[in-house]
């Protein structure tokens, strides 16, 4: 489901029922439904929702601005029924009997609907709660021949553990650093040591066009749960600590397609860098800082990080008028390097040249 509860779902398949006969009855019982059984068998659209606010309807299927809106039901000859759309998707059981459809969940009558007109592919009915609360709808038969039934049966929630890797190649170039490079990714990108903990994801599923935020821990033991079905993946998994768009961290965004089967148990997304990679060798330096906006004197620079192996490093996911990094130098001299000239681009990394005092051009390739 979308967040939409059962009781609305179930009133909109219900509007397709309206004026069908249930199944999986005797003969006797088939007498008592007003209209024949052949005409409920197949897959019904909503083509309207009456709003009593303004007394007009509103046709899901009649413009992309509806799109959100759009709902369909298929009434089975085993007695069940499967819904999908604005209302979600599940499935429920049936009766016809005169011109009054009673809905089942669980085994328990949920609502009924009273049928107010009803042709071979058309019907208008309206549906009530137990609390008298009722409301007017339109639908709309795609598929009248039992022959012509779809095979879709309803589709299961999978419950799945979500984690990522990156979708580049990690190809190196023969430039200098990219054996520094290397090694660096291995460390500590590879095995995720300088990677977010947390995301912020939207599955939109591609045909209903339900949409689910989900946001958590990557590799937490609480999956998350989905219906099957093919999705399209967006979001972001930034650090949690960010400096001025800087971190000691990488920033990883999702854009993604992925089709989700109830055999699953894992969701492996792919992920795209949303920084680029600063790297400095320290043989030179005792200690580099990042200022971010030197034309402001508001003392927001930042410290940059040294591995183990005597790499200084910051990874950046965006640049300010004036973005620099101040060297401060074995021999108690000090240097500028100023980001903001270099045309930088996410997704990929760049070493300093110390002998030069600028970053290599032409940039390195992407990387992991």
């Amino acid at each position: 489901m979308k967040g939409i509860s059962f009781f609305s779902w179930s009133l909109m398949l219900a509007v397709l029922v309206s004026g069908l006969v249930v199944t999986g009855c005797s003969e006797d019982e088939e007498d008592k439904f007003n209209y024949p059984m052949e005409t409920l068998y197949g897959t019904w659209i909503g083509t309207g929702i009456y709003l009593e606010s303004d007394g007009t309807w509103i046709d899901p299927t009649s413009s992309w601005l509806y799109d959100d809106l759009e709902f369909s039901i298929t009434f089975y000859e085993n007695g069940k029924y499967y819904g999908k759309g604005f209302f979600g998707t599940g499935s429920g059981t049936y009766k016809a009997e005169g011109n009054t459809i009673t809905t089942y969940v669980d085994g328990e009558m949920y609502l009924y609907y009273k049928v107010k007109s009803l042709t071979n592919n058309k019907a208008e009915l309206t549906m009530y709660d137990g609390s008298g609360d009722s409301m007017k709808l339109r639908v709309t038969k795609k598929s009248s021949a039992s022959s012509e039934l779809p095979t879709e049966q309803p589709k299961e929630e999978v419950e799945l553990k979500l984690d990522y890797t990156f979708a580049e190649s990690g190809s190196m170039t023969r430039l200098p650093g990219s054996v520094v490079y290397a090694d660096f990714y291995d460390r500590y990108i590879g095995n995720k040591q300088l990677t977010p903990k947390t995301y912020s994801l939207t599955f939109t599923n591609k045909e209903t066009k339900a949409k689910a935020s989900l946001e958590g821990y990557w590799g937490s033991k609480d999956g998350v749960r989905l219906t099957e079905g093919e999705y399209i993946v967006t979001g972001t998994s930034h650090p949690k600590s960010i400096h001025y768009n800087s971190s000691d961290s990488v920033f990883i965004a999702f854009q993604d397609t992925v089709i989700i089967n109830k055999d699953m148990t894992k969701l492996m997304l792919k992920a795209k860098y949303d920084s680029f990679l600063l790297m400095f060798d320290s043989e030179n330096s005792t200690s580099l800082v990042y200022d971010p906006d030197a034309s402001y004197s508001n003392n927001d620079s930042r410290s940059l990080k040294k591995t183990v192996e005597g790499v200084y490093y910051i990874f950046l996911s965006k640049l300010y008028s004036e973005s620099r990094i101040l060297v401060n130098r074995n021999n108690n001299t000090n240097s500028i390097v100023y980001l903001y000239k270099n045309p930088f681009e996410k997704g990929k990394y760049y070493y300093f040249n110390d002998m030069t005092n600028s970053f290599d051009i032409p940039m390195m390739e992407s990387g992991n």
